[in-house]
């Protein structure tokens, strides 16, 4: 498996140095994706936490009761990601949570939040927080047919399609189904990819974005 390293500032960079823009930077740079310079950070906090602590339900490291107990302003969250479990019967694969990875030959890089089975298909989940957005944009497609393709160059289960799952914080969890055609989009991120790439080499990347070292990974669509 191709993992990256990061540095400060949420850049990957790869085993020789480097450095490998992230999925959802091209998009956005490229205008598939909305540019959200200015977002309340208190967003960007509660949806990192609710990855995390998700992720440690996952991973059984936290009993359940436990994490109500001791995360008590995230057990709506927690709650809704625990039905979503149980009523889909879905099943993280472990070396695919929170997961970082990046393309050999493509050179650019994601973290994918799971990937998990449903049964004997496994598909991408992408976990969002807060209560809006449309999730069947160009955008969204594009970046989870850029998951896949990280996927299965990476070596995980054979992709069928792609969930995002919203957790609106009340208990209840909102499932988006929200592409099964990658190769379609993916050639969709490409396009993006190689705009990011001529915008970088000709210096006309977005002020607003700022350089490579200061963006941050995280989607910022999850806190929305």
């Amino acid at each position: 498996m191709n993992t990256p390293v990061m540095l400060k500032g949420h850049v990957y960079v790869g085993p020789d140095g480097t450095k490998l823009p992230a999925v959802t930077r091209i998009l956005r740079i490229a205008g598939y994706l909305p540019d959200y310079t200015g977002i309340d950070p208190r967003y960007a906090e509660r949806g990192k936490k609710v990855h995390s602590l998700t992720e440690l339900y996952d991973a059984e490291e936290i009993p359940f009761d436990d994490l109500l107990l001791f995360y008590p302003e995230y057990a709506g969250y927690i709650t809704g990601w625990k039905k979503f479990r149980d009523t889909t019967g879905a099943v993280p694969v472990p070396e695919w949570m929170e997961r970082m990875v990046y393309h050999p030959s493509m050179l650019f890089a994601g973290r994918l939040d799971r990937v998990m089975m449903f049964g004997e298909k496994a598909y991408v989940i992408d976990i969002k927080t807060g209560r809006g957005g449309n999730r069947t944009t160009l955008g969204t497609r594009c970046q989870m047919s850029a998951y896949w393709e990280l996927a299965r160059v990476n070596g995980a289960p054979p992709i069928v399609g792609a969930i995002a799952v919203r957790l609106p914080g009340d208990d209840t969890f909102k499932p988006d189904p929200i592409s099964q055609d990658f190769p379609k989009y993916l050639s969709g991120f490409m396009a993006a990819l190689t705009c990011y790439r001529m915008r970088m080499e000709h210096g006309m990347m977005p002020v607003s974005l700022g350089p490579m070292d200061t963006d941050p990974d995280e989607d910022p669509e999850d806190w929305i």
